[in-house]
């Protein structure tokens, strides 16, 4: 099993090439339906999972380089018992952060709000 601290590296590694004033968005793949009321096995979307080893669908990564390394922030829906019950535990915010090495986490319907003042000025 991969560690946390080698996806984090990841992140970085790509920050450090990208430079300082880029921005690196990426999305969680989509739930696939197969028919009306079942999916197919959810597949993460592959450079997504490199980079930050979420497997969980309803999420989007951004990546800020700057001169300290950068910041990494993922946006990912929030725990929820009932849908737990049925798609498994979720990390949720707080999963993001403690679990998977971000520096910061929102929830997804927040994504819409926060993400122009995080591009503001790239």
């Amino acid at each position: 099993m991969i560690k946390q601290k080698e996806f984090a590296q990841r992140r970085r590694h790509l920050m450090e090439i990208c430079g300082q004033d880029s921005v690196v968005i990426v999305r969680a793949a989509t739930p696939k339906i197969r028919n009306n009321d079942a999916h197919y096995p959810y597949r993460q979307n592959s450079d997504f999972l490199y980079l930050s080893g979420f497997s969980e669908p309803g999420a989007m990564m951004v990546l800020l380089p700057e001169e300290k390394g950068g910041q990494s922030i993922m946006f990912c829906r929030e725990r929820d018992p009932d849908r737990e019950m049925w798609d498994g535990v979720m990390a949720g915010t707080r999963g993001a952060t403690g679990q998977y090495g971000f520096d910061r986490a929102y929830p997804i319907d927040d994504m819409e709000k926060r993400l122009p003042g995080l591009l503001h000025g790239r």
